[in-house]
């Protein structure tokens, strides 16, 4: 990719754009990078782009700049319908994300995952089984370090393991993984995409270049991921329950399948699996699928699956206080991903959801709401939609903060209850990320005293 004579604009400094910035820096003709925060925390790193030559445009977008560049990096937190990249679009000038930059440049084989929820566990499972083979591997992307930074890196490593979000598919053109996992589809994130069916159709351009040299692992248990099959050029293995034909991995009662021909078949027993929910088994069957297929012994996979627990803020088991469990799921800000937490338990749940909405629908939680949770305590900017949309699923209070919500539900919660924070909302009415949010949360649990005081649900209990 030429960029020497060229004006290359990076649009959003996060810090994929910064480090769009940093390695485009000694490429191109010129590089501007812009961002509408007037100030941004990193002093340090954007006094080192201005040493090295880079223009800064802070406090918004100059539509000038944008139509005089040659080529535009748009960071993922930036949405594609912001003026003025309609104007860049229809004069011809080519827009690119970060991850698309990258690929442009890496020839070291890339495994992709994406898909509503689990691309993390998933990309981190992966890292770890290929680690445990001796293989030279880095995890990147959406989780780790921006796919730029492999640029450098890839004289080192024998493969990279990336997530990928939607944000970043969306102005991909030449992003071929060797191997591409799509985990799930769900709603979320409709605040940004028209309908379900456009989202979708941007979490399906992970396939787009992939040939049949390729290989393709998805969910066969999710009818829009199947629906996607019949269009996918790559070697397609299916993840599914019990009966599925080979190539797949099949979950089972006590173990995980892998069937690469009806002939040949590995299995791996769950009884050393530290994990919890069915849709971690997902996980781990899309991890041990790639893992195989890129030539991992089949051992080495055994033994990540066992030793991975789960990460910060999925399903965190954070700490019991008077036989109460409390786990962090902070992580969990779409309703489908809530629906996975709590098929996960088979305790009576006390159920912390609420924050910002992303213009999801909320009444698929309804059904697991009413099966699963025994008191529901909402909270943030969300409540009361989530109050209306949830009304009759179980007994709710609504509550102002989310260390509101945990002290009441410690006053709720007997002996052998879960009490989860799963929120279903993004977390920006209150807290930085929903890293900031479970960090606080479990903050917050900690303070919790032990006591022997009868807690409020044995009170209204009556005699």
């Amino acid at each position: 990719m030429e960029l020497k004579e060229k004006q290359v604009l990076v649009v959003g400094l996060g810090r994929s754009g910064l480090e769009a910035s940093r390695f485009l820096s000694s490429r191109a003709g010129r590089v501007i990078a812009t961002d509408e925060a007037p100030q941004l925390a990193d002093q340090q790193c954007l006094e080192e782009l201005r040493s090295s030559g880079v223009r800064l445009e802070l406090g918004g977008f100059s539509r000038e700049t944008f139509l005089n560049s040659d080529l535009i990096i748009l960071s993922p937190g930036v949405p594609p319908w912001r003026e003025p990249l309609d104007e860049a679009h229809a004069a011809g000038i080519e827009i690119i994300s970060e991850i698309e930059l990258a690929c442009r440049y890496i020839r070291v084989p890339m495994l992709a995952v994406t898909g509503t929820n689990g691309k993390t566990t998933t990309t981190e499972l992966l890292g770890q089984m290929f680690r445990r083979a001796g293989r030279r591997v880095t995890v990147a992307g959406n989780i780790g370090i921006p796919l730029i930074s492999c640029v450098e890196l890839q004289r080192e490593l024998n493969l990279i393991v990336v997530e990928v979000s939607s944000f970043q598919l969306e102005y991909v053109r030449y992003f071929r993984p060797r191997i591409s996992i799509l985990l799930n589809v769900a709603e979320d994130h409709l605040d940004r995409y028209e309908s379900l069916e456009t989202y979708a159709a941007t979490k399906a351009r992970i396939f787009s270049r992939q040939e049949s040299e390729d290989f393709a692992v998805v969910n066969l248990e999710d009818p829009l991921v199947r629906s996607m099959i019949p269009s996918i050029r790559a070697w397609v293995v299916g993840i599914g329950r019990g009966n599925c034909k080979a190539p797949c991995v099949a979950i089972e009662d006590k173990c995980i399948s892998f069937r690469l021909t009806p002939e040949r078949e590995e299995i791996y027993p769950l009884g050393g699996i530290r994990l919890q929910g069915h849709h971690n088994l997902e996980n781990m069957a899309a991890a041990l699928a790639a893992a195989r297929l890129m030539g991992c012994p089949p051992e080495r996979a055994m033994e990540a699956m066992e030793k991975f627990s789960a990460l910060e803020h999925r399903l965190e088991w954070v700490r019991q206080i008077n036989g109460v469990d409390y786990y962090n799921d902070s992580k969990a800000t779409n309703a489908a991903a809530v629906v996975r937490a709590l098929q996960g338990f088979s305790q009576p749940v006390i159920l912390l959801a609420g924050g910002r909405a992303k213009g999801d629908d909320m009444t698929p939680l309804r059904q697991a709401v009413s099966k699963c949770v025994r008191q529901l305590i909402l909270f943030g900017e969300a409540r009361y939609r989530l109050a209306e949309e949830l009304d009759g699923a179980a007994p709710i209070e609504v509550v102002s903060s989310l260390e509101e919500a945990v002290y009441l539900a410690s006053e709720y919660a007997v002996p052998h209850d879960v009490v989860l924070m799963s929120p279903a909302c993004a977390s920006f009415d209150a807290f930085t990320n929903y890293e900031h949010r479970g960090k606080f949360f479990k903050e917050t649990v900690k303070c919790l005293p032990e006591s022997d005081h009868m807690p409020r649900a044995a009170v209204n209990a009556g005699p």
